[in-house]
């Protein structure tokens, strides 16, 4: 320090004023430095969790994915086997109905030659 100027009686205030806020700016800028590693440490630490549930996610879609391709395919050969059921039981209704006709005309015949064989035995009985 220059002696002179701490010799003076209107500047010795000055120098222990200005040594006061440099000391107050020290300890100022010291709380920053701190609560900027705490703030950097904290969004570090969110950060870490961001990218855990991303990562989660990623893999939780990538399971969503492969399921959807599993039931896909299992609707898929569903529709297939449906389609074959289908198919199956078009041709066992269309015998079904064929019997059904065929009995019905079968029923038909002998219908009608039982009534011709009593209408023959009436007339047969009635003649003599």
């Amino acid at each position: 320090m220059n002696p002179s100027i701490s010799t003076c009686l209107y500047h010795s205030g000055f120098e222990a004023r200005l040594e006061s806020i440099c000391a107050k700016l020290d300890l100022q800028m010291t709380a920053m430095d701190k609560a900027l590693d705490v703030a950097k440490e904290e969004m570090d630490r969110r950060l870490d969790g961001m990218n855990h549930l991303s990562t989660q996610l990623t893999e939780q879609r990538a399971e969503n994915r492969s399921q959807i391709e599993k039931l896909s395919s299992s609707l898929f050969n569903l529709m297939e086997s449906t389609t074959k059921f289908s198919v199956r039981m078009e041709a066992l209704e269309r015998i079904s109905n064929e019997r059904r006709g065929s009995s019905k005309w079968s029923d038909h015949i002998v219908t009608v030659l039982i009534a011709s064989g009593i209408m023959l035995a009436f007339h047969y009985l009635w003649k003599f």
